[in-house]
């Protein structure tokens, strides 16, 4: 009779073959996630921003803005008054101890062209140096031990 199986030779060929192919693929695809993790925060903070300026067309005062004060980031207070203005089309979004937005980004580079850090956060800021906002203002700042440059190579801040 005839054995039909794989020899165990035969099996620990193939699995090596596999784990040096995934060493290869692994690097490149957790690239990847870090890059659309990069884009998701793009994406929502032009959502963001285009829901401020509905939000200022329709209230007549920007977010973000209480008398002659210009508040430093945007709050999950904010982001509740603007949330009938996106539809639910914004998600990854988390709270901090004082109520401020941030999201998780894919990673960062200390100089552009750089290493890739993967990891970190964004914050949601209002940056604007004047009083008279068009009500789209609404940038990103970088989180702590971060590069200044995304993925991408966009700084942060001048998005």
């Amino acid at each position: 009779m005839k054995n039909k199986g794989f020899t165990l030779v035969e099996t620990l060929v193939v699995i090596a073959i596999i784990g040096i192919m995934s060493s290869f693929i692994i690097p490149k695809v957790s690239i990847y996630l870090a890059k659309s993790k990069d884009v998701k925060v793009m994406s929502n903070l032009s959502v963001l921003r285009m829901a401020s300026q509905m939000y200022y067309l329709d209230e007549g005062t920007p977010i973000g803005v209480y008398g002659d004060e210009i508040k430093k980031y945007v709050t999950w207070e904010d982001f509740e008054k603007l949330e009938k203005y996106f539809n639910g089309k914004i998600d990854s979004l988390e709270k901090d101890e004082e109520s401020e937005i941030k999201q998780e980004i894919g990673g960062s580079r200390k100089e552009k062209n750089g290493e890739i850090k993967l990891g970190g956060q964004v914050k949601y800021t209002f940056k604007n140096d004047s009083l008279t906002p068009d009500g789209i203002n609404i940038w990103i700042e970088k989180g702590d031990a971060m590069g200044d440059y995304s993925i991408n190579n966009y700084k942060w801040g001048e998005l």
